[in-house]
C-alpha cells in the first residue's frame, strides 16, 4: 500500500483459502479467514484511494501443497479419499492464474473490495458430474500422484490421564 497510495493506483490481491473451519488444519484455515476479513476491511478503509483491493480464492490448485502432504502420525486414514478429492476438484495453476491476471487488469479499474471465488457448490457439483461421466465412459483421468508423509505430533495427548 505504501507504493500504491502515493500514485493513487495499483492492485492488491490477497489470496484466500478455506472460508470456514478446516478440520485438522486449524492454523491454515484461521489464517485464511483472517486474511479475508483484513482484505475486505482494508478495501473499505481505502475505497476512495484509487487502489483496487481484492480477495481471491483460487480453489484447489494441483501444486506441491496438495501433492506432498504431511499428516500427523496416526491420522493417515483420514486422507483416504484425498486423492479423489484432488482429482475431481483440483485445477491446474493456470486456471486461477488467468483470473488473477484479470483482477490485476484494467477490467477492474475503479473497483475495490471484490471477493472472487473460483470454487462454489455449483462448480463442485459440475466437477463431480464431469468425473462421473468420464469414469462411466472409460475416459479416466490419471489422478495426481499424492505423497503422504507422517510426521510426529507436536504435542502428545495422554488419554489415560
Amino acid at each position: 500500500m505504501r507504493h500504491f497510495l502515493p500514485q493513487k493506483s495499483g492492485k492488491l490481491i490477497n489470496i484466500l483459502g478455506a472460508r470456514g473451519p478446516a478440520s485438522m488444519q486449524n492454523a491454515y484455515g484461521s489464517s485464511k479467514a483472517w486474511i479475508r476479513n483484513f482484505t475486505l476491511a482494508l478495501a473499505q478503509e481505502y475505497k476512495e484511494s484509487g487502489v483496487g483491493i481484492f480477495a481471491f480464492s483460487p480453489g484447489m490448485m494441483v501444486t506441491e501443497m496438495l501433492t506432498q502432504v504431511e499428516v500427523v502420525a496416526g491420522y493417515e486414514d483420514r486422507l483416504k479419499s484425498f486423492p479423489m478429492v484432488v482429482r475431481v476438484l483440483g485445477k491446474p495453476p493456470e486456471v486461477p492464474a488467468r483470473k488473477a491476471v484479470w483482477l490485476a487488469s484494467a477490467a477492474t479499474d475503479g473497483r475495490t473490495g471484490l471477493e472472487v471465488q473460483l470454487f462454489n457448490p455449483l462448480a463442485a457439483l459440475a466437477s463431480f458430474m464431469r468425473d462421473r461421466v468420464r469414469r462411466l465412459t472409460g475416459r479416466r483421468d490419471d489422478p495426481p500422484e499424492i505423497e503422504i508423509t507422517p510426521i510426529p505430533p507436536a504435542l502428545q495427548f495422554d488419554s489415560t490421564a
